[in-house]
């Protein structure tokens, strides 16, 4: 039953290989391993023959196709081989071997079954198994010389194929040269089978079973079925650019002399590193920069003519000389556009400083207080914004606020806020319930989600009584008893960031501050305390509170520019990254109470 399961196994495998190397367009490579699969097939029915003969002849014709097919299945394999490895060989050599093959292709099929070649052959019936056979030696001499021919001639490919792939390196190199060491194996037995020291038939068939596990795994681990002929015929077309061909395994197999001159790393012997050192600069690269020269990466996925990939090829393509003239064009471009975006920044700039009160002093009748502000945007225009008027009873409103975001759709948002928060301010209700209400308006309409930190403050004039309320802004500095210090934050949440149903009841909530004649506030926005070095160190607040008190007076139009100075001094020239805003205010009292101070 041995010869029942070596022959079930060998016809399967003989399938597989069939269905893979059939399972696109034959390139050159896939012809020999198909051939090597229709060899294995007709080996495995010689076999039948063999097994099922009923007289000499036949048996000696199933011999001669099974000695023909094993020639073939070696031949055909190597040849695929030398067609992965990229093994030339010469045309004069090729048809010589060619012809040796053939030649003793026919011999076999010709004169094996001849009486000369089987004189000594005895078919004697097995027991149990009607209608099976064994044969004895083969001992005539015309079999002998055939035997050392094939030997010969296998012996000459096999050595001819290890020169030329020895000093090559690489993973698919071992698994080669592992394939090329079965067809030894049949040379080998061929040796020991004409010197008549070893039949070696169990080992045979165990060696041509091997063979053809390893070339399905072959064609299967490194996609050897589908090679890269095909790309590199494509990639004719691109000699002036570098061409780098991967197969579909994402394993390094062909650079054009282009390709290898910009990259040198391409010229290394030992595939692997050339694989790894393409995959890590070449894959997922839309652009590269060799010397002084820019190149496009373009990596392209080639497919067969059934659909079946076969490869990747990746193009270097020169773009130094396009590159420069899409920049001037687009400098011209952007000189033209930059000179419309300053007209437009500058109209921008003018409208949001008409919007400030910048006149001071800004109520010069009114001998009560003294006001100062100042707005340095970061950009163009800014987000922040301050604002003072008077409101009926004696009283001056004064809010100082911060825009999330930066540029125009802060400055717009700026502007929106502003006129909100200036006409609800005019009605009865306190800092708080001024707050409050604005949030609910902001909310309602505010598609960007933006929001606006504010601090708003009320002060009496007559009786000097500050009563303001905070939504997310700095917490206030108040300058008493000749001493800056900074007071509690006093809650609240920015405006716009949480709609009225989400907010506490007491979230914006009225604080009270007494002044006396001579006291002053200072309120500013957090691009004072978040002023930064070169080395992202902030300005913060104990120096804020050091530079006001070494104001030389705490009149806001001599105590802000100090503070600015201070600022300055610290940054050191860094690139500002945020609007400074400042406000001060100081209490000088009704004509009751004025003093000097």
């Amino acid at each position: 039953m041995t010869e029942y399961y070596e022959l079930i196994a060998g016809l399967l495998i003989a399938f597989v290989s069939c269905v893979i190397t059939m399972r696109c367009r034959p390139s050159n490579t896939q012809k020999w391993f198909m051939l090597t699969a229709i060899s294995t097939l007709g080996y495995m029915l010689s076999e039948l023959f063999v097994l099922h003969s009923d007289s000499t002849a036949i048996f000696m014709l199933g011999k001669a196709f099974k000695f023909s097919s094993l020639l073939w299945m070696n031949v055909s394999i190597l040849f695929g081989l030398y067609e992965v490895c990229d093994v030339t060989i010469g045309r004069k050599l090729k048809n010589i071997l060619f012809g040796l093959i053939f030649l003793l292709t026919a011999l076999c099929l010709s004169i094996v079954w001849h009486k000369a070649c089987y004189s000594s052959v005895e078919l004697i019936p097995i027991e149990g198994a009607p209608g099976l056979f064994r044969d004895e030696p083969v001992e005539e001499w015309l079999y002998y010389v055939l035997n050392v021919y094939n030997f010969l001639l296998l012996a000459f490919i096999i050595f001819y194929m290890l020169v030329k792939i020895l000093r090559k390196k690489g993973r698919k190199m071992r698994i080669i040269r592992i394939v090329c060491l079965i067809p030894a194996i049949h040379v080998a037995m061929l040796l020991l089978h004409v010197l008549d020291l070893f039949d070696g038939a169990i080992l045979n068939h165990l060696a041509y079973i091997l063979q053809n596990i390893l070339v399905i795994v072959l064609m299967v681990r490194y996609d050897a079925t589908v090679t890269t002929p095909q790309i590199k015929d494509q990639a004719v077309e691109y000699a002036a650019n570098g061409i780098v061909i991967l197969d579909s395994g994402y394993h390094y197999a062909y650079a054009n002399d282009s390709a290898k001159k910009l990259l040198p790393r391409l010229n290394d012997e030992n595939p692997d590193a050339v694989t790894d050192y393409v995959r890590n600069q070449l894959t997922g690269e839309d652009s590269m920069r060799i010397g002084e020269r820019h190149y496009a990466v373009l990596m392209e996925e080639e497919r067969d003519e059934a659909g079946h990939k076969c490869g990747y090829l990746i193009t270097l393509n020169d773009i130094t000389e396009q590159e420069k003239r899409i920049r001037a064009e687009e400098e011209l471009k952007t000189a033209a556009e930059r000179e419309k975006f300053a007209a437009e920044m500058d109209l921008a700039v003018s409208i949001q400083r008409s919007t400030l009160p910048s006149d001071f002093p800004a109520f010069p009748g009114r001998t009560e207080f003294e006001i100062f502000a100042s707005m340095d945007p970061a950009k163009y225009v800014g987000g922040d914004f301050y604002d003072f008027f008077l409101l009926p009873g004696n009283r001056l409103c004064v809010l100082i606020a911060d825009v999330s975001g930066k540029g125009v759709p802060a400055a717009l948002f700026m502007m929106t806020v502003r006129t909100m928060l200036e006409g609800v301010a005019q009605g009865p209700r306190s800092p708080a319930e001024v707050l409050d209400f604005v949030n609910a308006q902001i909310c309602e309409k505010n598609p960007e989600d933006m929001f606006v930190t504010v601090w708003l403050g009320f002060l009496e004039l007559d009786t000097g009584r500050l009563l303001w309320s905070n939504a997310g802004h700095d917490p206030l500095a108040a300058y008493q008893d000749g001493v800056w210090k900074l007071l509690p934050r006093g809650g609240g949440v920015a405006l716009g960031f949480l709609e009225p149903e989400f907010l506490d009841p007491d979230t914006f909530t009225d604080h009270e501050l007494l002044l006396k004649p001579g006291d002053a506030v200072f309120q500013y926005t957090d691009g004072v305390t978040e002023a930064m070095t070169d080395n992202l160190e902030q300005f913060g607040y104990e120096r804020l509170l050091a530079a006001l008190s070494g104001s030389p007076s705490p009149d806001p139009e001599t105590m802000l520019p100090h503070v600015r100075a201070e600022i300055d001094a610290f940054t050191q020239g860094a690139p500002q990254f945020d609007d400074i805003t400042m406000l001060g205010l100081r209490y000088r009292g009704n004509k009751q109470n004025m003093t000097e101070t």
